[in-house]
């Protein structure tokens, strides 16, 4: 699988019964993009689409029973890949660079946001 099915995958688990462009939204990808990653996902049985009852033109996402297995398995490699790439790091370090790392993204989000608030009202002006 690749890192974006695993993550959609994840989202998705903590994200029970939402729609494609809700899920899109969170994994900050374009909804055409997401389609094709649900796509693969429900062709492995990992995923299931069901109708909106309210909005026929709404697909409704729910993780099947075999996904389960698969997201324990990402976790496990998860905590792994975290135990080796902190070893040797003191636990205070790693609560400051997970500080720091939300700063910067914060810091990123807010200059894609001011950037793109800019482009509107240059194009409007």
């Amino acid at each position: 699988m690749t890192r974006s099915q695993w993550q959609a995958l994840t989202y998705l688990a903590q994200n029970e019964g939402i729609n494609q462009s809700e899920l899109a939204e969170l994994l900050d990808v374009e909804p055409i993009t997401l389609c094709r990653i649900v796509d693969k996902l429900q062709v492995r049985g990992l995923i299931e689409r069901h109708p909106n009852p309210s909005d026929r033109r709404v697909w409704i996402l729910r993780l099947t029973p075999a996904a389960r297995p698969k997201l324990m398995q990402a976790r496990k490699l998860g905590e792994v890949t975290r135990g080796e790439a902190l070893t040797g790091v003191s636990e205070h370090d790693v609560f400051r660079l997970m500080e720091t790392l939300l700063v910067l993204k914060s810091n990123l989000t807010d200059a894609c946001e001011s950037s793109v608030a800019r482009q509107k009202r240059a194009s409007h002006g």
